[in-house]
């Protein structure tokens, strides 16, 4: 039976993988092109890579722990640990992404919802 949850789960984390990846996105077009998503809802965690304009290499944005949170009928994301595979970039994501909540869109949040 957990084996049969566990394929479920990570069934689930790749489908809402695809639709973060969207809503990601949004946030990271004027930048660059996200390359992949990587979702797992038991450690709470989301891995990011991005290639930014420019450059050769994409980046790593590393989520260790996010938190959907509902706030005036409206769910919300927070990536409570954040990472970057570059300093700079590092820096910029625990100023301006960690502990801020960023809008779901419904679709997002309902799937997120089930793995919570």
């Amino acid at each position: 039976m957990g084996l049969l949850k566990g394929m479920a789960r990570r069934g689930r984390d790749m489908a809402v993988s695809a639709a973060f990846e969207k809503l990601a996105g949004k946030y990271v077009s004027p930048f660059g092109t996200i390359v992949d998503v990587t979702l797992d809802s038991s450690q709470k965690s989301i891995e990011l890579k991005v290639l930014l304009k420019g450059e050769t290499e994409p980046v790593i944005l590393k989520v260790d722990r996010y938190e959907i949170i509902e706030e005036t009928g409206r769910r919300l994301i927070v990536a409570r640990e954040i990472s970057a595979s570059r300093e700079w970039i590092d820096a910029v994501a625990k100023q301006y992404i960690q502990g801020r909540p960023f809008e779901l869109p419904a679709r997002v949040a309902g799937a997120l919802g089930l793995l919570a």
